[in-house]
């Protein structure tokens, strides 16, 4: 199956993108920064929300997910010290149950993975659970 933005991906330096032996189609569960009613965009990688650049690696081009909601939430407050998370995430961690027909992606390391999506995947209509990012807070970082 082609891969969502493979032409991008055949242009950048580090290659192979992906790589094929950390790369694979898997079925799991993973969580990921959204709004509470999630949209496309929410599932869109680095390089297309933020743009394409010439210096984009691979990851620019991969969707992050999280492999616990307390692991979302960790990483989502540390970002929150450099980004207006709320504009840039939305605020809520929703729950996606991946699929190898969805891309390929790659083991979690320290609780976070890549996945780079086939042509045609559809995430945000399968979200199963919605959270608060930072409850108690009101979202405000």
């Amino acid at each position: 199956m082609p891969l969502m933005y493979q032409e991008d991906l055949q242009r950048l330096r580090d290659q192979p993108c992906p790589c094929q032996t950390r790369f694979t189609p898997r079925t799991l569960e993973a969580y990921r920064f959204m709004n509470q009613a999630a949209t496309a965009r929410d599932f869109n990688p680095p390089a297309i929300k933020d743009g394409r650049k010439p210096t984009d690696k691979c990851t620019n081009f991969a969707v992050s997910f999280f492999e616990t909601l307390e692991s979302a939430r960790r990483r989502y407050r540390q970002l929150s010290k450099t980004y207006d998370v709320v504009a840039k995430f939305g605020t809520s961690i929703g729950k996606v149950h991946i699929l190898p027909t969805d891309g390929v992606c790659e083991d979690f390391r320290n609780h976070h993975m890549d996945l780079h999506p086939y042509v045609g995947t559809i995430f945000h209509t399968r979200v199963t659970e919605y959270h608060l990012a930072m409850p108690g807070e009101e979202n405000a970082p």
